[in-house]
């Protein structure tokens, strides 16, 4: 991750950090499960749920057996997110429901403290853990829409992941817009060796699993004239530059 510019040295006059700056930033302990839930409480304490829909906490409360609910309410870091189909695209093409709000897309919840966690932890070790992981991942909400979300996503144009109002100003987060298409690999030497998705992750068992939608292996949506005209030009030639050359001269 890349600072302003895409580089990770500090911008010409920018105000240098004072020596007190704090930078011990100590160890946090994530007491209520914010961050992370394993996979073996799910039965006994997690469920699906949509915030907005009284009969999908009555039906998680039953799943559960949890007699005292606490308040289920959208984070307010989530809540104040962009909508969870928000596409980049605006092409108006992709079949997305972008009317959704994040109340109305199941998230998975801890029954006994209301808390959603950002991440699910699995262990593989355990028993039918295989199968469990399968089943948290088709019941994600973004599981049925995640090839347009993808192809959104891919047609986007680069833009900073990260922008905060800091005590020393706005500073703004960017990664490296190449990988938008494609990844290096490390041979030995710098900047390594390109390859675009395609060449990585097209396996058609993987395509199965990841999209389960029948519509076979994964294709690069820049590299697919299917967007009525309305933006494939332009996203084009954006996408023929790559540290400053043409693209099919570092692929």
């Amino acid at each position: 991750m890349r600072r302003r510019d895409g580089n990770d040295r500090e911008e010409e006059g920018a105000e240098p950090e004072p020596e007190s700056a704090p930078y011990d930033f100590k160890i946090g302990l994530d007491y209520y499960g914010e961050i992370s839930a394993p996979t073996m409480a799910h039965n006994k304490e997690f469920a699906w749920v949509e915030y907005g829909s009284q009969e999908s906490i009555d039906k998680a409360i039953e799943a559960v057996g949890v007699r005292k609910v606490h308040k289920l309410s959208v984070a307010k870091e989530i809540a104040s997110s962009a909508p969870p189909f928000w596409t980049p695209s605006y092409t108006g093409w992709l079949p997305l429901p972008i009317e959704k709000t994040w109340s109305q897309v199941p998230m998975l919840t801890n029954m006994f403290t209301g808390v959603a966690p950002v991440t699910v932890h699995h262990k593989s070790m355990h028993k039918g853990e295989q199968k469990q992981l399968n089943s948290t991942w088709q019941d994600t909400w973004f599981y049925p829409h995640l090839r347009p979300m993808l192809t959104a996503k891919g047609s986007t144009v680069r833009r900073p992941i990260a922008v905060v109002n800091g005590p020393n100003g706005r500073e703004e987060w960017w990664n490296p817009h190449e990988e938008i298409a494609g990844l290096r690999f490390e041979d030995g030497g710098m900047p390594g060796v390109w390859r675009v998705w395609e060449d990585v992750c097209n396996d058609e068992q993987m395509s199965k699993e990841l999209f389960a939608d029948g519509q076979g292996r994964w294709r690069q949506p820049v590299y697919v004239p299917d967007d009525k005209g309305q933006a494939h030009e332009v996203l084009h030639r954006w996408m023929q530059m790559t540290d400053g050359k043409l693209l099919h001269d570092v692929i």
